[in-house]
């Protein structure tokens, strides 16, 4: 088709207000030969206003190698990936945005919000407060906001825009769940639960508040008024799958195995892909004498989510609980337990520099808190994402742990066990520190959402320095403490040492030995998941 006759039959499209009709003449005209640049433009724009996304993408993509767009259409450019799924091509166009028009609210909210929803705190963070600065009175960008707070564990900064939004806003209630949501976050449930009782006196039949209401009785250990309180609502009609799991959380506390089990069972048959009932199936299944049958919910689940770390961690202790100590090595390799001595990274003199530098900005990190209830860490401190602005050496860590894990893929790139299938090259990072004293250590944990995990040691006590004996070394294979089970579990030890890194497949338990020396031990524990 000649250049004057589509521009007449799309000038009378957009004319007609046909917007769609326009975009697919000016996409098919694309096709066979080249179109002006500015008739791309206008079938871009019209293919977005018709939400033609992957056409607009097309149309965009082909009038952006032609010539620079401006801010706008970069912006319109960037909502057409994020709608069609292609979250990462979209951060890159947003920002392209961004950078020309730093004030934009539409793009720093869609910025902030994708980098919400792939667990970027830092970057969320960041764009999310130039949103409510640019516009106060949005509160989808103030809720947001908040829940990367949340999600960072940066509790300090929650508490007071909170509270401004709850003197702001008409309708305060969502500002009131979010700051329940905090204080059980940050190891608070009482507080928590005065919010949660207080929405209820104003509306009975919220059965979420009733839900954060036994969540916060769980924390604080109060097992029978949890179990009263279930048969209360039960008496009420209320009933479901989540009511059945937390009756069983606290009849596996209470040592109700067998009843539990009861519970679980047609839960996870419902509903195979939930998450929490399965654990505490397997569990229940283990506690109860059972652990083959675990073994087929386990091997049912990775039929479903192939690599999953959950699943995979939780197969390896049916088969400690079994005795089947061959299978258990065989499908969680102690050679994949890689550790490496760092170099010293550009910019700075020699290691211990730069192992101070980032000992002092752990330490001063404002989201530090005593042993957070939701975290493995007794007896210490831990910070909540080191992803925060600003950065400083952490940013140099980063890059050092983004090669190294370039180098642990390659090395096992041949092996085909399960433990690599949720492996990705499309990855987020996760960062964060714990700082422990005399008796502080970590308890049995995994990483489920990860592929890949470590640890980093930047200060270590001299007790644990000297190895002396297993004092505040870094041990793999023990189950947590609930499944209380007779088989040996083969036992993997190591010894830190200042600058030593570890990783290790997320599906791997690992815990700390506790040392007894009044010095501190900082180690700084990080995660690569997948975001496709």
């Amino acid at each position: 088709m000649g250049g004057a006759k589509l521009r007449d039959q799309v000038a009378e499209c957009l004319g007609d207000n046909r917007y769609d009709t326009a975009a697919k003449l000016i996409y098919l005209a694309a096709q066979e030969a080249m179109v002006e640049a500015q008739t791309l433009r206008l079938g871009a724009e019209a293919a977005y206003q018709s939400d033609l996304y992957d056409i607009a993408i097309d149309l965009y993509e082909r009038l952006l190698a032609r010539e620079p767009i401006d801010a706008g259409q970069l912006a319109k450019f960037g909502h057409a990936l994020e709608v069609s799924g292609q979250d990462s091509r979209a951060l890159y166009i947003y920002e392209r945005s961004v950078s020309l028009d730093p004030n934009s609210i539409v793009v720093r909210y869609n910025l902030g919000t994708l980098y919400y929803r792939r667990s970027d705190w830092g970057k969320s963070i960041d764009h999310l407060t130039a949103a409510c600065e640019l516009a106060p009175d949005l509160e989808l960008a103030q809720q947001n906001l908040v829940r990367a707070l949340i999600g960072a564990e940066y509790y300090g900064a929650c508490y007071p825009r909170l509270e401004r939004c709850l003197r702001t806003f008409d309708d305060g209630e969502p500002y009131a769940i979010l700051q329940a949501e905090t204080f059980l976050s940050d190891s608070n449930p009482k507080k928590a639960k005065r919010i949660y009782t207080a929405l209820l006196a104003k509306s009975d039949g919220r059965f979420d508040c009733k839900l954060g209401i036994l969540q916060a009785l769980t924390y604080t250990k109060k097992f029978n008024e949890v179990r009263s309180m279930i048969a209360e609502l039960r008496e009420q009609d209320y009933g479901g799958d989540e009511l059945d799991n937390v009756e069983a959380s606290v009849l596996l506390e209470q040592g109700y195995a067998q009843e539990a089990f009861n519970l679980l069972k047609p839960v996870v048959e419902r509903d195979p892909m939930s998450r929490q009932p399965f654990l505490n199936l397997i569990d229940a299944c283990i506690q109860t004498g059972r652990p083959e049958l675990g073994m087929e919910y386990c091997e049912d689940r990775l039929e479903r989510i192939s690599g999953n770390p959950e699943a995979l961690a939780y197969l390896g202790i049916c088969y400690l609980a079994a005795r089947r100590l061959d299978a258990f090595k065989i499908l969680l390799p102690a050679s994949y337990i890689v550790q490496s001595e760092l170099a010293c990274p550009e910019g700075f003199d020699n290691l211990a520099d730069f192992n101070q530098a980032v000992c002092t900005h752990i330490q001063a990190h404002p989201t530090m808190a005593r042993s957070p209830v939701k975290h493995s860490t007794v007896g210490g401190n831990q910070t909540g994402s080191l992803l925060l602005s600003p950065m400083g050496p952490i940013a140099v860590l980063i890059e050092v742990l983004k090669q190294m894990k370039s180098e642990y893929r390659a090395h096992f790139r041949s092996d085909d066990n399960p433990m690599f299938r949720r492996w990705s090259d499309n990855f987020g990072i996760s960062i964060w520190a714990v700082e422990l004293k005399s008796g502080g250590h970590q308890e049995p944990h995994i990483h489920p959402s990860a592929f890949l995990s470590g640890v980093y040691y930047p200060k270590l006590p001299n007790r644990v320095r000297e190895n002396e004996d297993q004092e505040g070394h870094i041990q793999f294979f023990k189950p947590p403490l609930q499944f209380s089970m007779d088989a040996s579990p083969v036992l993997i030890d190591f010894a830190p040492m200042e600058g030593r890194l570890f990783m290790f497949p997320s599906g791997y338990f690992h815990h700390t030995v506790p040392f007894n020396q009044d010095q501190t031990r900082i180690s700084v524990a990080f995660d690569f998941f997948a975001l496709d």
